[in-house]
């Protein structure tokens, strides 16, 4: 397994990183004139997508309550979707 990079919150109060066990972790940390860290806290355990995709496999949002993986499809056929570039356009011409 791929070591992941950590990822900080926003306001720079909290730390998140992969374990080796496949979980979440987040760290309180304080900074100043000296640089604390706190107790570590397991959030959760997600197997994310290892092979063939080089870009960032999980991302959390500011406020450190939400986050974005890339996991692995079990089960079932992927779904599709669509990407529209220039929406906004198309709609002007139908106006």
């Amino acid at each position: 397994m791929a070591a992941a990079p950590s990822r900080w919150r926003a306001d720079g109060k909290e730390l998140f990183f992969r374990s080796p066990d496949q979980s979440i972790v987040a760290v309180p940390v304080t900074t100043g004139v000296t640089f604390e860290v706190g107790t570590p806290v397991a959030l959760f355990k997600t197997p994310l997508v290892e092979v063939g995709f080089n870009g960032y496999r999980w991302a959390v949002t500011a406020d450190g309550q939400r986050f974005l993986l890339n996991v692995p499809v079990v089960g079932g056929s992927a779904a599709r979707f669509a990407v529209v570039a220039n929406w906004t356009e198309e709609l002007n011409k139908k106006r």
